[in-house]
């Protein structure tokens, strides 16, 4: 019993860290996404993809770059990626998906 509680702790331990490392790429991807360099923000919020990638608000935000960059394929597999699914189908109620999907419109 304490060698599986200490995987637990030793597993929460790394999850910590890769969230805090995670965080910080997207504390940078805003940064620069707020600059107007939708290129450099979409580098970071993939940086912290590759260190927590169920951080859903790395997805999001990488879409909305990608859809400033009028790069609208990527920004919807990006949100695809985030997106709540139910028995492996995209569930188009969620609330950003209207805003993606027309995208293209504005």
């Amino acid at each position: 019993m304490a060698s599986v509680e200490a995987d637990a702790r030793e597993r929460a331990q790394r999850r910590k860290v890769k969230t805090k490392r995670a965080t910080e790429w997207k504390e940078k991807g805003n940064q620069e996404f707020k600059a107007g360099k939708f290129e450099k923000a979409v580098e970071y919020y993939t940086e912290g993809l590759e260190c927590l990638k169920d951080m859903v608000v790395l997805y999001t935000n990488r879409a909305q770059a990608f859809n400033k960059l009028a790069q609208y394929n990527d920004a919807i597999g990006s949100f695809h990626l985030s997106s709540p699914k139910k028995n492996g189908i995209l569930n188009p109620t969620s609330s950003n998906f209207d805003e993606i999907w027309y995208m293209g419109d504005s």
